[in-house]
């Protein structure tokens, strides 16, 4: 199901069949969404968040989290892809692009959960996270 725009976001949220026949709900990351982000990491090996963080990070850093998506739209933008679960839902997939003061680069994060990434390549890119242990 796709719906109209979010004003303040401009994304549309829509339902996306994969090459797999799953599907993922894609919609705007908000501030709701900590919970889901702090269990996604967690459901991360240790090679991934390697890979994810491009160093070891045993925890994420929750404040850097709150703030990041506080701060939305008006200073990045964010994307996840969900699939329902027990709890209610589960974010597999995430995109997170978060503005430089100077406005001519960005930090970006792209995560996608080990049983939806179609090869190691795509499992796991990123510069640095929203919920990086570093500032």
């Amino acid at each position: 199901m796709a719906t109209q725009p979010d004003p303040a976001t401009d994304i549309s949220e829509r339902d996306l069949t994969l090459r797999d026949g799953r599907t993922v709900h894609l919609r705007a990351v908000s501030p709701a969404d900590e919970a889901e982000i702090l269990q996604a990491f967690e459901r991360l090996s240790d090679e991934a968040r390697y890979m994810r963080f491009m160093r070891v990070v045993h925890a994420p850093d929750r404040e850097r989290l709150r703030t990041v998506l506080a701060s939305f739209p008006a200073t990045g933008i964010g994307l996840v892809a969900t699939v329902p679960a027990d709890d209610g839902l589960d974010i597999v997939g995430s995109a997170i692009a978060v503005n430089a003061p100077d406005g001519q680069s960005c930090e970006f994060a792209i995560t996608v959960a080990a049983g939806f990434a179609t090869n190691q390549a795509s499992s796991l890119k990123n510069s640095r996270c929203p919920f990086s242990t570093s500032s």
